[in-house]
């Protein structure tokens, strides 16, 4: 795998300062639905409580069982926009921000149409001494350098060097090293 040359903001010290990229609009992008959850996540934590609650007071299962079911499919289906809303941007940044550079090629792109070019891209890069061992990774963006990317192209790719397989493509990710 030929080795690019890396963008100049990641020849910084680990940990690096991260920023959401420029253009965007990310900022209200990110927080308008995590302002919309934070009620809801309070309503599933009183879905629980009630849970609890109903179990500890009532013997006829039933009653304990009605409010389980409704606590845990409203949590579970929360979970999914949590997910979104916070554990993927977190996991962007940390990646961005402790993530060692390496070469990477992209195998596969998938492009679709919402809200501007989408693309879930398939890569794979090499780490150790000699590329000794091969990972592969996918991940989906949004971003405008996300319309340009090819099957081939070679890319820098931001990987945790104690959890090799947990990776990005750089150019692809909403965050920047600053």
């Amino acid at each position: 795998m030929p080795n690019p040359p890396f963008e100049p903001e990641l020849d910084q010290p680990i940990p690096r300062r991260v920023r959401l990229r420029e253009g965007l609009g990310a900022g209200w992008a990110l927080w308008s639905p995590r302002l919309f959850i934070l009620p809801h996540t309070v309503v599933g934590v009183g879905l629980l409580a009630g849970a609890i609650w109903t179990t500890l007071l009532f013997r006829p299962i039933e009653a304990a069982l009605v409010w389980w079911g409704i606590a845990l499919f409203w949590n579970a289906f929360l979970f999914l926009f949590l997910r979104s809303a916070y554990w993927q941007p977190w996991r962007q940044r940390m990646l961005v921000r402790w993530g060692s550079p390496v070469a990477g090629i992209i195998r596969t792109v998938e492009r679709w149409e919402y809200k501007g070019t989408n693309v879930r891209v398939t890569y794979e890069y090499a780490v150790g001494d000699g590329g000794a061992r091969v990972f592969k990774g996918s991940m989906k963006a949004a971003v405008p350098e996300a319309a340009t990317v090819q099957v081939g192209d070679v890319v820098t790719v931001l990987y945790l060097p104690k959890r090799p397989n947990r990776s990005l493509v750089y150019p692809l990710v909403a965050y920047k090293a600053v």
